[in-house]
This record gives C-alpha cells, structure tokens and sequence, in this order.
C-alpha cells in the first residue's frame, strides 16, 4: 500500500507550486513510464525485475538545517520493485534511519513433458514416469526487507539507547519436484508450492562511557515463520503405507524457529598507544515442528560466544593485534521419532506395529580461534603484515559405534593459516600503488570437501592513476591450489565381515583475473573498460554405485570438473552540450563447465520384467551431458539527459538483455525497456 502511494505523491508534487526553499534545503522529483517486452522465456535474461508496463519514479530531498539534518530518498518501478530511505538527526540527541525495499525475482519452472512421459531403463525393467501437475504456472518471489534504527543520547549522562527492527518478507511460488518412491515405477513429480515465509529481528541495547571502559548490553530477538501450510502428498505404494490408504503425508518443511541471544561488551578507549576488548554472548534456538504424522520433533541448541582484542602500537610505524573467538554450541533433539497412524512395510512381521526411527544425536561444536597480526611501516610507502591464525575444532557425536566412516566428521581438528601480505606506493611511479599477499593452509584431519588439508593462495593487484589524470588502470590475480587426500569410502564384499577401501583423492584449483580501465579520449568523453575471468578446476576420485559384494561398484579416478567464466562492461558517458548528455554500457558474459566421468562397462544387475539377472551396459555419457553448461548473456543500456531550462530534466532509458542456452533452448529469451521520466529540482 505505501509503494502504490509514492506514485500521486510525486505527480502532486510536479504539479503544485512550491514557494521558496531555504537555502539548507535540496529536492529533486521525477515522474515517469516504462514499457517492457519480452520474447520466448525471459526469466533468465531479467532474472530480478518484472516485466510490466507502469508509472516510475522518484525523490530525493536533503535538508541541513542548523543542527537537524533530514535526508530522504526514494524510487519507484511497480508495486514489486521499490525502495526507499530516511534519515533524521537532531542535534546527536536523536537519531532515526529507516529503510525498505522490494525486489522481484523471477525462478526457473523446469519443464517436464505434458502431460506424462514414460522412459525405460536400460534393462527393460522399472519404467521412469515424469509428470508436471502445474505446467502453466509462472515461479516467483517478492523479497520485501525493511529495517528502523533509533538511537538516543541522554542530555546529561554518556549513554545511548539503541532499537532496531528488521525483517525479511518472501512471497510467491515456486517449483517443488519429488519422487514418490512408487513401487510399480520411478515417478517423478512437479507441483507449484506457495512461499510465503517472514523473518524478524528485534534487537535492544544500551551503552555507556564508564571512566576509561565503555560498557554495552545487547538483547536479540530472531523469528522465522513459515505461514503456508505444510505440503501433503498421497505418495502412492510408499515404503511405508498410513493405515488408511487415503490419507496424506507431508512433505520436509522448513521449521519455524526463535533465536533469543544476551550480549555484554566492554571495550577501554580505541586511541592510546595500547586498547583492548571483550565481549560474552548466552543464546539459544529452538526449532517449532508443525509436523503431525511424525513426532515429538524437538531441536534447541544453546550456544556461548566470547571474544577478546588487545590492540598495542609501541611506535607510530609499528602495530600488534591479538584476538580470540570462542563459539561453545550444545544441541539437542528428540532421541525417538514415532510415525503416527503409519505402519511397516506389509511383507515384514508386526505389519500392524508402529514404526519407531531412533535419532541420532545432534553435533556438538566448540571452536576456539587464536590470531595474531603485525604490521611494519618502514616508511609511508611500504606497509608489510603478517598473520597468523589457529582454529581448534572439537565436535563431539559425529556418528554411532558400528557405523562406517563415509559421513563421520573428525572429533578434533586443528587448522593454521599463515598470512603475508605486503602494500607498496613507490614514489618512482607517481599514482602507482601495489598489493600482494601469500597464504599456507593446513589442517591435521580435514573433513572431506570442506576442509582444505593443505593449500596455497595468492595475491597481486596494482592500480595506476598517471598524472596527467587522462587514464588509469587496474589489475589483479588469484590463485589458489588446495588438496584433501585423507579420505576413503567402505563399500561391503563378498566376503561377510570384509569391506572393500577405496581410497579418494581430491585436489581443487581456482583463479580469478581481473582487470579495468578508464581513459578519456577527448574533452567530454568518458569511457571505462573492465574485464573478469573465473576458472574452477575440481579432480577427485569417485565411486558409482553401491554394492562390492553384487558388482554394482564403479571406482573413476581423476573425475574432473571445470568452469570457465568470462565477463566484460563497456560504459561511455558523452557530455554532447552544456544541457545535453549521451550515456551508454553494454555488458557480455559467458558460462562454460564440464563434469567429465570416464567409464565404460559390462555390468549384472536384477531385470525385474524377465525375473533374472541379466547383463547390460553402463557409461558416463549421460552424465556428462546432464552436467554440462554453455550459456551466454548479453545487454546494452542507452540513455539521454536534456535539460531544457535549470531545474528541469527530460530522461529517456533503453535497455536490452538476452539469455541464450547453447546446449538447449528452454529458457532462451530476451527482454527490453524503455522509459521516458521528467524532473524538477529545487
């Protein structure tokens, strides 16, 4: 309702006369239209704005008068794509920000063929059924997030009163795809479900300058809430059937939780040649489950955070830093789930008995970090810093006795990351300013594919501004290498009691290049050049499958998956007469990856048509093609300023954008706009 008020606002605005304006006083009002087209799917190439005809604009008003200081701005697209800000100050005694915005995002609808499609398997026995319940049905979210900050200082006394209040506000629908573990079939489903999710955040606190320690308290308050109903499904032929066969059982929801935390920092004055800081946080979060057919679900998890930074400057050139973290978190669950009105599976004894699923034990966590910095300042134009960091991981419940270590986490692990880092402006070179920096990783029982066992990265940038004020360049490059080579999966053998290792190695590279550059061809032209390149590089040995003991094991070494993204911006702005500007940009991006499996080969397996074992052919073609990528995007942007007499400007905006799939041509499709708005200043 407030957005669909900004627009005869600013329409009132244009139209009545305005008096005066004190000096300390700014306004600016613009009122216009955008038109939009689209063609084939557009989602992908405007992925975060709607595309509909309607009414823009904006306002920005700033007023500095003695000690008040009011600022405002705001702008306006449609009723889903909005944002607006205020500021107010009164002399430091009170200080109020609010904020709110929304943005449209479009979503994928992945399509399944209409209305049913049934594909074999490769030996002729369970059929593969895919159904789209929902095929017309567009996928979007409306983001809303607002926020108010208020803070207040006592006349006569150093203390302030801080409030703030924020919230996340998701609307729309979106696409849900599951299988219903059918018996008589593999059936892939997708049907629309409704999002309609609120986040909030209430937080309170008051600080006070106490001689030579400031102490604050802090109380925090986070609630989530899922407001849509919970997602039901027959589930046809489940392993598990309800007693009475029309019954519904509910899809994983997204459990509303509360997050209530307690904080008190001090801190001695942060100038002097030695300051530090500390800090205690008490929290806790608990997770409310609507779910009926499946209970008790319980999950809170109490938590202690504690920090500490001494901060100690012996010599203007020379500053030492040391800090501590301390994350303590205690979860807990219920031990049993009892699924309601649910019976076991009919071919096993006690078919009318129900079931209980013991739980295992939430992890436990606690984290300790210890870093210590130094910086060297020989003189103003080299700065040399190095870091050093440890983190003590200590987890505790990270799986039952009796289970294999293909999911286990280590119960103790310690990681160190050494740092250096150096920042160079030589004088030889005027505007030339230089930035590196080196870092070693290594962890003593790395988690797989989380958990960098030992790794390398590296850092160099520059950036040059000439005098002469014509140009200037930017250029920078990261790498970085990283390996985990201690982790192995356990699969059962023929042999009863014997588990066959297969060991799995896993080494990352990625870089990162980067650069830019502006230049100014002739008096009122201003163009700016910019260039990104991004490559990931993952090989790890994996295995397909499942069963050593039935030959249903396929080890690949040396899986490799690559990426590869290139992106680059021209923008030129034209300054064609004192009241007319030109203003341009065009953008290209493209997206390239590979998963590359290399296997080949005979296998036995059940045919369950035949009611034999029969032998039949299993290759990494189609997940090579299902896990390839190639796309491209492309836009431009033009746009004219004309300013008839002072205060008035006259704006027209053009705008293309275009998503093409080179392996596919489901969410190929493009968008435009244009927009004509007017101006007045005051």
């Amino acid at each position: 309702m407030k957005a669909k008020l900004i627009v005869p606002l600013l329409a009132t605005a244009l139209l009545l006369p305005v008096g005066p304006v004190a000096a300390t006083t700014t306004a600016k009002f613009s009122l216009g239209y955008r038109v939009t087209d689209s063609q084939d799917q557009p989602n992908r190439a405007a992925e975060y704005y709607k595309l509909k005809d309607s009414l823009v604009g904006a306002a920005k008003i700033s007023d500095l008068s003695g000690r008040r200081h009011f600022f405002f701005e705001g702008t306006y697209l449609n009723e889903e794509d909005y944002s607006g800000e205020l500021h107010f100050d009164q002399a430091g005694l009170l200080r109020i920000n609010l904020f709110g915005e929304s943005v449209y995002h479009n979503l994928d609808h992945i399509p399944y063929p209409a209305p049913l499609e049934t594909v074999n398997s490769p030996t002729g026995g369970t059929p593969l059924f895919r159904e789209d319940l929902n095929p017309g049905d567009d996928y979007h979210l409306d983001v809303h997030q607002s926020s108010a900050h208020v803070r207040g200082k006592l006349p006569s006394f150093p203390a302030h009163i801080n409030l703030n209040y924020w919230r996340l506000d998701r609307r729309g629908k979106k696409q849900l795809r599951f299988l219903d573990e059918s018996c008589n079939g593999c059936h892939l489903q997708s049907r629309s479900q409704d999002v309609n999710r609120v986040t909030e955040e209430f937080t309170g606190s008051v600080d006070a300058h106490l001689g030579p320690i400031d102490l604050i308290f802090e109380q925090l308050v986070r609630i989530f809430r899922d407001k849509e109903p919970l997602l039901v499904d027959a589930f046809d032929q489940h392993r598990y059937r309800t007693s009475n066969d029309d019954a519904l059982l509910v899809h994983d929801e997204n459990p509303d939780s509360r997050l209530v935390a307690s904080t008190v920092k001090a801190h001695t004055s942060l100038s002097g040649g030695l300051s530090g800081a500390a800090a205690v946080t008490f929290g806790t979060r608990t997770n409310q489950s609507r779910i009926n057919t499946l209970g008790p679900v319980e999950a809170e998890t109490d938590f202690i955070k504690t920090s500490g930074d001494v901060t100690y400057i012996p010599a203007p050139n020379l500053t030492f830093n040391l800090r501590y973290r301390l994350l303590d978190m205690n979860a807990g669950n219920t031990d049993v789930q009892v699924l309601t009105d649910l019976t076991t599976p009919p071919n096993t004894a006690g078919a009318n008995a129900l079931p209980s699923i013991a739980v295992r034990d939430s992890i436990d966590l606690t984290t300790a970090v210890y870093n210590a910095t130094g910086t060297w300042r020989p003189n103003r134009q080299i700065a040399l810093k190095a870091d050093l960091r440890r983190e003590d991981i200590d987890r505790s419940n990270t799986g039952a006795a009796g289970e294999t270590g293909i999911w286990l986490l280590p119960e103790k692990e310690t990681r160190n990351r050494l740092r250096l880092s150096a920042y160079v402006h030589p004088t030889a070179v005027r505007g030339l300013k230089l930035n590196t920096w080196y870092q070693y990783r290594i962890s003593d029982d790395p988690a797989y594919a989380t958990t960098v066992a030992r790794g390398h990265e590296g850092f160099a940038g520059l950036t040059w501004m000439p005098s002469t004020g014509s140009w200037g360049l930017s250029l920078n490059g990261q790498v970085a290498r990283a390996r985990n080579d201690e982790h192995s999966i356990f699969q059962p053998s023929a042999t009863p009691g014997i588990e066959t290792e297969y060991p799995i190695h896993r080494r990352s590279e990625d870089d990162n290049i980067g650069a830019g550059i502006w230049f100014t061809p002739k008096d009122r032209i201003h163009c700016t050049l910019s260039y990104g390149y991004i490559r990931n590089r993952i090989v790890q040995d994996l295995v397909f499958g499942m069963d050593s003991a039935n030959n249903l094991v396929v080890p690949d070494d040396s899986v490799e998956y690559t990426q590869h993204v290139h992106s680059a911006v021209f923008a030129a702005n034209w300054q064609i007469a004192q009241r007319l500007a030109f203003l341009s940009e065009g953008h290209i991006s493209w997206s390239k990856a590979r998963f590359n499996p290399q296997f080949d080969l005979q296998m036995t397996g059940f045919n369950p048509a035949a009611v034999n074992t029969t032998a039949f052919t299993v290759n990494s073609d189609g997940l090579r093609e299902l896990s390839a990528l190639d796309t491209r995007q492309m836009g431009i942007l033009a746009g004219l300023d004309w300013e008839p007499v002072d205060t008035w400007t006259c704006s027209a905006r053009y705008s293309y954008d275009k998503y093409q799939d080179q392996l596919g041509d489901e969410f190929d499709g493009s968008a435009q706009t244009v927009t004509l708005s007017v101006a007045k200043a005051w």
